[in-house]
């Protein structure tokens, strides 16, 4: 039994490449949008899930985290056995700090991990930092968001991706929603339809089916 309900992170003793949480399968739809990122980062570090499900899917990418808590790496690494390396780089930072400073037009994907259902950091939910995130994000590149339904905010996290972005796309599995919008052009179903089946052979590895993910994205205006 685990010390709180709260579960924060987790996987797999026996078959740890396969992903444990919903959200971070839902995550990994940003890949049916672009299926080839070189530059992603992370706020929020977690047990490193995401991050060693894109190591598997994309053994090339720069994979940079914010972290603020610098206790954490040290965690992970003896118990998610996930560590710095040559393409995986951790920052100390506050992720607000950390995107203001960013250079613009950095990233492909931006992951965004830092919210509770019951607490988010209020100056993360700000039009100061979304923005940010937009502009360190390449030409075309994707933020795809971590929240809950039962968020006290669920409409204004909504409202910020609208007002930084535009249209987005809202998955949902139980208490949990994903945002993931793109900065340009957005991606219609059909084009998400086509790149998702590419992943097939490589999502099954993780235990993800493509086509549950598929039917979760659903346009918001």
């Amino acid at each position: 039994e685990p010390p709180t309900k709260i579960v924060q992170s987790c996987e797999f003793l026996e078959e740890n490449h396969k992903v444990a949480h919903n959200y971070t399968k839902m995550f990994l739809g940003v890949l049916f949008i672009n299926d080839n990122p070189k530059n992603i980062l992370t706020i929020g570090l977690g047990g490193g899930n995401i991050q060693k499900a894109l190591n598997f899917l994309l053994p090339n990418a720069q994979i940079d985290t914010v972290e603020i808590n610098p206790a954490l790496p040290e965690l992970v690494e003896e118990y998610f056995d996930y560590k710095e390396d040559d393409h995986n780089k951790f920052y100390i930072q506050d992720a607000a700090e950390f995107v203001l400073n960013a250079p613009s037009n950095s990233y492909d994907v931006v992951f965004i991990d830092a919210f509770g259902p019951e607490y988010i950091p209020p100056h993360l939910l700000t039009d100061k930092f979304m923005s940010n995130v937009r502009r360190i994000l390449k030409p075309g590149g994707i933020v795809a968001m971590n929240t809950f339904t039962s968020s006290e905010t669920y409409q204004q996290e909504g409202d910020l991706i609208k007002h930084a972005f535009g249209k987005f796309y809202s998955l949902i599995v139980g208490y949990t929603r994903v945002i993931i919008t793109m900065k340009g052009t957005f991606v219609s179903l059909n084009e998400i339809q086509a790149r998702a089946n590419l992943w097939v052979y490589k999502f099954a590895h993780l235990d993800v089916n493509i086509k549950t993910l598929y039917d979760l994205f659903v346009e918001q205006e």
